[in-house]
């Protein structure tokens, strides 16, 4: 055979195995040595950045416009997270906001803390914000139950309200009344706390859950070299609920959502995530290689090389890049399942070496020269395809490129110094070792079969083309994160509430004219639903308002507050409060409307049934919940009235008059007004979502804001692995060419891995499993530790000089097939990750290996002509 690039480089392998060989305790000594003294350069300066804003390119140009409109809110760049409050009625979510934005003021912890609608200015000047004719109509139901109420702030007790029940004006329609008596009275007898809400007097129509919702915006001083930089603040504000009594039993929800609460509870599934996945891995993998080397000895030196050659990567890591992020993170399950490859099949070689009769210096040279050159060429061109993501803008895979192509090499030069070094120093016995062949069954099975594997492997791939359309990428991040978890749960009941509507297009204009210009431009699009801005804030027809809230003020005042007789006392002493209440009701059974008369005997035979229930309790815990019972009927009645009465000192609101904090969201530095494009329908499928940012994009260019932001990292990503697919193959076919200078050797090692590339694909467009911005990274990697399965077949067919050169027959084969499926094996342990981005990435990985496996086992020997798997060696 002439003096090949292969014979020179065996040579040069041949001689490197001989100096390791002759140096081998030395290097068994220092191993743990400098594997500890890397592990401690990597813990020392290896760190997680958990800022997931880092993970795409400042160059983009959505995210120069989206730093421009950071740049004019001073505090907008920075995370925040969203708390929700829930009311029973509107009252209590506004007391709730006030003490919770009260407390957060106050905590250094917080950078600023902004609540809609809450606040002096909104008790004020609310209701201004109503349309005339529903104020109007307010204002008359005021005025219809004026006498009704002025008794109750009188005497808000039960007593007041048997009182005021009775001595209401005939003309007035007490169901309305009743009804929020009732209601709140069946939530006491339940043993939960749920108020009347009063509100519904006024309004004429009980409130709406976005009537008793409140948004507090909290932004917290994050230290990103925290491992999980949001969880200290968002665990302080529910600690700040818990301390001001504000829970379901007090009548009000808390919840947190928004970019820190839902990072947050992201980061610790993907670090435990990973940590627990690392671990099932080497327990996997650790199975599979018994099954692959049979020997303790050789396993143990597997594992050892593989534990080495993982902490060097990361202290790689530490060196050539400095932090990991939330996918670069996974570098240490990707290196267990790649890094095992080598050793296998350096063992496998060993093993048959040994077997054919060699002893075990012989053996360990044998394997180094025959196997490294493969792995030589498997670990250039699985870091090609790696570096393959460096190029693009997508920073967070971009650094997992680096990771793995560095960690590639270390593995290659691990398993060609530090694995035969312990098969010289700790020799495994020879009965000990595994079987010397492949798979003799499935090689003849093969060879059968070849042209029906053939004709069927392209039926199967015409079919596979076929669902490459269906193929999408689902550039959603919130369907990686835990569906279940809160703060997942709040924000899609955001996104599906038509008032809330957190995802947004915005862009900056500098006055007002270009602001009414805005609304103009989007007036006619289908995807959107109108514009909001600062000059949103101030109400219209503010003349007729005020005028109303001036009347529904002086009705309020005339003969306002006066105090309880001097006899009330005694009345309530000789009859109990609740008993009046229930006689009342009694009373009004016989003599009301028959809507009257339907709610009372509803209140009534509650009120009867709750005080039999309590009938036989001490008289300490019988007037205690009496107490509570009277707080749900009448608790939020008299802080009704009062801002009611201080509406009527609301007085004309302009530009000027909005509370700063507002003003701040909406009007920028240098004056620049943010005019936000709202959405027709609820953003959470991905259609709607494109369809909405692309639509008004097209009218305003510069438009830039959340919603921008989720889908063109999306894009991004598509784009950063279709690039890093397309370079990783073209280095690949580059190197093999330069390598081994025939294209037909090219073209037996691509060949079956574009196929399996193309049967995953296709399967996730049949099986509708969308690619995302964590499991894309599957195809260019999958391409990378496919072709070093066809480098070994292809090698072995060709140069071999084992006994059989047919690779289905030498050791050559069993080797890919156990690396293969401890690397599936490794990868598979991610699918049940807590993290979805990454449980996806290893299912995405466990099929598309198993398309490698069968494109390697059984397309690949179907297609080498048997005049190169002759039985004989040259």
């Amino acid at each position: 055979m002439s003096d090949g690039p292969h014979d020179r480089v065996e040579r040069w392998l041949l001689g490197w195995s001989r100096v390791v060989r002759g140096r081998a305790r030395l290097i068994v000594g220092l191993t743990p040595v400098v594997t500890a003294l890397l592990g401690w350069y990597a813990a020392a300066t290896l760190r997680v950045d958990t800022d997931t804003s880092r993970m795409v390119s400042d160059e983009l140009e959505f995210r120069r416009v989206f730093a421009d409109y950071q740049a004019a809110f001073a505090g907008s760049a920075d995370p925040e997270f969203v708390v929700i409050i829930d009311g029973s009625t509107p009252a209590l979510a506004d007391r709730a906001a006030k003490l919770l934005v009260e407390a957060i003021g106050a905590d250094p912890m917080f950078a600023s803390v902004h609540a809609d609608g809450v606040g002096e200015f909104w008790d004020r000047h609310g209701l201004m914000y109503m349309p005339a004719d529903s104020l109007e109509r307010l204002v008359d139901r005021v005025e219809e139950a004026a006498p009704l109420l002025r008794d109750l702030e009188a005497d808000p007790t039960l007593a007041g309200l048997a009182d005021g029940i009775s001595g209401a004006p005939d003309d007035l329609d007490l169901a309305p009344v009743l009804g929020l008596l009732a209601a709140a009275a069946y939530g006491a007898s339940e043993g939960s706390f749920s108020p009347a809400p009063w509100s519904a007097l006024f309004q004429g129509r009980a409130p709406d859950a976005s009537e008793s919702r409140r948004t507090v915006t909290v932004r917290p001083r994050l230290e990103f070299e925290n491992r999980v930089p949001g969880r200290e603040a968002t665990d302080r504000v529910r600690e700040m609920a818990r301390d001001l009594g504000l829970s379901e039993r007090t009548g009000v929800r808390i919840r947190l959502t928004g970019t820190v609460a839902i990072e947050s509870e992201e980061i610790v599934d993907a670090v435990d995530g990973v940590a627990q996945s690392g671990f099932l891995a080497l327990l996997l993998v650790s199975l599979f290689l018994f099954l692959a080397l049979r020997s303790g000895r050789m396993i143990a030196a597997a594992l050892i090389t593989l534990a080495a050659g993982l902490v060097a990567t990361a202290a790689a890591a530490a060196l050539l890049v400095g932090s990991l992020n939330l996918i670069s993170v996974a570098f240490a399950v990707l290196y267990i399942g790649l890094g095992i490859d080598y050793a296998i099949h350096l063992c496998l070689r060993y093993a048959a070496r040994r077997s054919g009769g060699l002893d075990e210096a012989a053996a360990v040279d044998a394997a180094v020269s025959e196997v490294g050159s493969s792995l030589a060429l498997s670990a250039l061109t699985t870091a090609a395809c790696f570096l393959a993501f460096v190029p693009t803008r997508f920073t967070g895979v971009s650094e997992l490129g680096i990771i793995g192509a560095a960690g590639m090499l270390v593995s290659f030069l691990a398993t060609i110094t530090v694995l035969p070094a312990l098969l010289v120093v700790f020799a495994p016995a020879a009965e000990t070792l595994p079987p010397a062949g492949g798979l003799p069954g499935l090689g003849r099975w093969v060879s059968r079969w070849r042209r029906p594997i053939v004709l069927g492997t392209l039926a199967f791939s015409l079919v596979m083309l076929a669902g490459l359309p269906r193929a999408r990428f689902d550039h959603n991040a919130l369907n990686l994160r835990d569906p279940a978890s809160e703060s997942v749960v709040t924000y899609r009941e955001l996104l599906a509430d038509p008032q809330a509507k957190p995802l947004t297009v915005s862009v900056l204009r500098s006055d007002s004219g270009s602001v009414v210009d805005v609304a103009e431009s989007v007036a006619s699009l289908d995807v959107a639903d109108g514009t909001r801005s600062v000059f949103d804030f101030v109400p219209d027809d503010q003349e007729r308002k005020l005028a109303l809230l001036h009347r529904m003020a002086g009705i309020l005042t005339v003969d306002a507050v006066r105090g309880p007789g001097p006899d009330v006392e005694f009345a309530v002493a000789s009859d109990p409060p609740l008993e009046r209440l229930i006689g009342t009701l009694h009373d009004l059974r016989w003599r009301g409307s028959d809507d009257e008369v339907a709610v009372a005997r509803a209140l009534f035979h509650l009120l009867r049934r709750w005080e039999r229930r309590v009938a036989d309790w001490p008289a300490d815990s019988r007037a205690e919940h009496v107490d509570e019972l009277e707080r749900a009927l009448l608790g939020s009645l008299t802080d009704q009235i009062a801002r009611l009465r201080g509406a009527g000192g609301a007085s004309s609101v302009t530009l000027e008059d909005l509370p700063e904090d507002l003003r701040s969201q909406w009007i920028g530095s240098g004056g620049r007004y943010r005019v936000d494009v709202l959405p027709a329908v609820p953003l959470i499928e991905n259609e709607p979502l494109q369809a909405f940012v692309d639509g008004v994009r097209e009218r305003l260019p510069d438009a830039t804001g959340s919603a921008v932001s989720e889908l063109e990292t999306g894009r991004v990503a598509a784009a950063a692995f279709r690039s890093a697919l397309g370079f990783a193959g073209l280095a690949t076919i580059v190197l093999l060419s330069i390598l081994q200078r025939e294209v037909r050797v090219v073209l037996y090692v691509a060949g079956p891995l574009l196929l399996a590339a193309i049967w995953t694909a296709g399967l996730t467009g049949w099986l509708d499993t969308p690619f995302n911005f964590a499991n894309v990274i599957a195809l260019p990697l999958l391409l990378g530790v496919g072709v070093d399965n066809g480098i070994h077949m292809v090698h072995q067919a060709r140069i071999g000089r084992t006994r059989h050169r047919d690779p289905m027959m030498a050791s050559t084969s069993r080797a890919v097939l156990f690396a293969t499926l401890t690397t599936m094996a490794s990868f598979g342990n991610l699918a049940f990750a807590m993290h979805l981005g990454m449980a996806s990435m290893g299912r995405l990985l466990t099929l598309g290996m198993s398309c490698v496996l069968i494109a390697t086992l059984v397309l690949l020997p179907a297609i080498i002509p048997p005049t190169e798997k002759a039985t004989e060696a040259g």
